[in-house]
């Protein structure tokens, strides 16, 4: 379990959330009830979500279709080739 730096950004929403429940702890019993609703939920679900990254496995690296047409290695002739062919078209006539 180790802290990397893909995990800050769900570090960044923990430290959010928990600023803004004690902030609103600041204020009147029905100013923060509206924060509180809010922030609490979401500072669970951020906890959580922070939990999954650090405990969860790494995916294997593979190529996606994302990576094969930004790097250009699927070329049109490579797509044509992958692509069933149709059948051809009846008429309406039916010949």
């Amino acid at each position: 379990m180790t802290l990397k730096p893909k995990n800050f950004f769900s570090l960044l929403y923990v430290a959010f959330f928990a600023v803004i429940i004690v902030l609103s702890t600041g204020y009147n019993a029905k100013a923060r009830l509206i924060p509180l609703v809010v922030a609490i939920p979401c500072l669970l679900f951020s906890v959580a979500q922070l939990i999954f990254d650090l405990l969860g496995k790494e995916k294997k690296k593979g190529r996606s279709i994302g990576m094969t047409f930004s790097t250009g290695s699927w070329t049109r002739s490579t797509w044509r080739s992958r692509v069933p062919a149709r059948s051809p078209r009846r008429s309406a006539s039916g010949t």
